[in-house]
């Protein structure tokens, strides 16, 4: 039974540099791919069959996206980017130190035998990505990993620049800047993907499968919930009073970056920014991409034609304590309306 795209790779197929740039048509005429045989030695890529990958964001995310792809034969990457020289992370789920100067040491000592050969030319570091996108005229691709305030704008200056997209969820801050980066990458040709780790799973194809196969009967209801944020996410009705010194290890205008300005506070970085208007969306906007892609992708549910919301602890800051959405749907063919509630 097909399900959701039917050229997607299964686990254990690999998606070389040639079918990566040659999902865009405007992209492909910029390259010449050589033959592996050609170039490369026995059994390694080409220069030609590797991607040249940047990184905007090299904390808690960053860092995970950083250690899967350096180890991938097909993939370079020459630079990368963050506000932050070192972050310490061990309180949350990566569980050790990140930012910029982490993330080059653990390029170049992946890197460090590629280096010695030749192969590597060694990998930049930057504060500021518009200065990045400017001088590393060599990047194929950006992975964007950072708080959700600068996904929108930083997925614009890559696309502008004609670089290959993927971005961590949620792809924006706003559903105006989806609508902005979503045209954008359409009129540049480029090839773009929003980060939803579950989604690439054979957990989740087996679901949508069985679903769509009836294995359950016809589905009109869905509930999801999440408690993330509830202990983390610092919540108060207004902002701190406090003006703690910023980090010298911390650009704090490159990070607040398209927000507006305030000044630095640790309820707001590197981790609490989720639960703050400004900066992030809250728990749907964190973890409703993963806990209601299931139901989104089964049931092929598209747009609301209704949607209703109930919380406690609301204010202009921050997000609620709590909240409850009513998302009601159309009928799908023959079917009766579905409803779809995150609790």
């Amino acid at each position: 039974m097909e399900i959701g795209d039917k050229n997607f790779k299964r686990k254990g197929q690999k998606i070389t540099r040639r079918e990566f740039i040659g999902s865009s048509a405007a992209a492909a005429a910029a390259f010449t791919i050589i033959p592996r045989s050609v170039l490369g030695a026995p059994g390694k890529p080409a220069p030609s069959e590797k991607v040249n990958l940047a990184f905007i964001g090299t904390g808690d995310m960053g860092m995970g996206n950083l250690n899967n792809l350096i180890r991938l034969p097909d993939v370079e990457v020459i630079a990368v980017c963050d506000v932050a020289q070192v972050v310490d992370y061990s309180n949350v789920e990566f569980g050790g130190k990140a930012g910029l100067k982490i993330a080059q040491e653990t390029v170049e000592r992946n890197n460090a035998e590629r280096k010695k050969s030749g192969a590597s030319k060694g990998c930049a570091g930057y504060a500021d990505f518009r200065e990045m996108l400017d001088k590393e005229t060599g990047i194929d691709a950006v992975v964007v990993s950072t708080p959700d305030h600068v996904h929108a704008v930083a997925c614009m200056a890559a696309i502008n620049k004609g670089k290959h997209v993927y971005c961590e969820k949620p792809l924006t801050h706003s559903i105006y800047e989806t609508r902005m980066v979503t045209e954008a990458a359409r009129k540049a040709g480029v090839a773009t993907q929003m980060g939803n780790h579950g989604h690439s799973g054979e957990g989740i194809r087996l679901a949508v499968e069985w679903i769509r196969d009836g294995a359950i009967g016809p589905v009109r209801e869905v509930h999801g919930s999440t408690t993330v944020g509830r202990e983390d996410w610092v919540q108060t009705k207004g902002r701190p009073k406090e003006r703690p010194p910023v980090p010298g290890t911390l650009d704090w205008n490159l990070w607040i970056g398209p927000a507006l300005f305030r000044p630095y506070h640790p309820a707001y970085a590197p981790y609490n920014w989720r639960g703050w208007w400004d900066f992030g969306t809250g728990a749907i906007g964190d973890m409703a991409c993963h806990n209601l892609d299931p139901a989104f992708w089964a049931l092929d549910l598209g747009s609301p034609i209704s949607v209703e919301a109930s919380c406690s602890g609301l204010n202009d800051e921050t997000v609620p304590f709590g909240a409850m959405y009513h998302y009601k749907f159309p009928a799908r063919g023959g079917d009766a309306p579905s409803y779809f509630k995150l609790v």
